[in-house]
Order: structure tokens, then sequence, then C-alpha cells
């Protein structure tokens, strides 16, 4: 058996990045232009992983009966999901996205 926690998820690498610039009109006014870009890389965050080694199937396989009355075993598949990926993403680690925006302060 594997000690608990013995198993990591990729490192998180995500860059966002914002540059503005003010324009001051009068002492109190004055318009903001800026754009933001949120993981400017645009890397997948692997944010979960199947932990389960070993899983219980409700059938082992399956018996189909054809025309020709000829019974045919289906077997389950064998292959383990331990650690593949099934998360990424979500709502804090997402796709590249860009924003431009005006601010007027007055």
């Amino acid at each position: 058996l594997a000690p608990r926690n013995f198993y990591r998820l990729p490192k998180i690498w995500n860059l966002d990045l914002r540059v503005s610039r003010r324009f001051h009109f009068t002492e109190s006014t004055a318009l903001e232009v800026l754009i933001e870009g949120f993981n400017i890389f645009n890397r997948t965050q692997v944010t979960g992983a199947n932990s389960g080694i070993y899983t219980a199937s409700t059938t082992a396989g399956s018996l189909t009966v054809p025309a020709s009355g000829v019974l045919t075993p289906t077997l389950a598949n064998g292959v383990s999901s331990f650690l593949v990926t099934n998360a990424a993403g979500g709502t804090l680690f997402r796709e590249r996205q860009v924003q431009f925006a005006v601010r007027f302060q007055f």
C-alpha cells in the first residue's frame, strides 16, 4: 500500500498582468485606461485527480445474445484511472482572458 498523500498534483503556474495609464484633467477629475490579462500563458491548471486506486464495478461484464444464438461474452475494462486528471480550470484558474476598461473619476 502507498502512504497517505504520497502523490502530488502539478504546480499551478498562473500569471496575471495589468497595465494602466491615468490622465488628469483637473485637480479632481481623471481618466484611467487599463488592460488586464488573466492566465497570460494560457496553461491548463490541473486542480484534481482521481485518487481511487481500486474501483468496484456493478457488472463484471456483459453477455450478448445475437440473432445467431451464439453467446459472446464481453469483459469489463480493467484500465485503472488512478491519478488521471478529473478537474482542470474551474472558476479560479480558467483559460486566458483579457479585458479592457476605462474609468472616469470625479
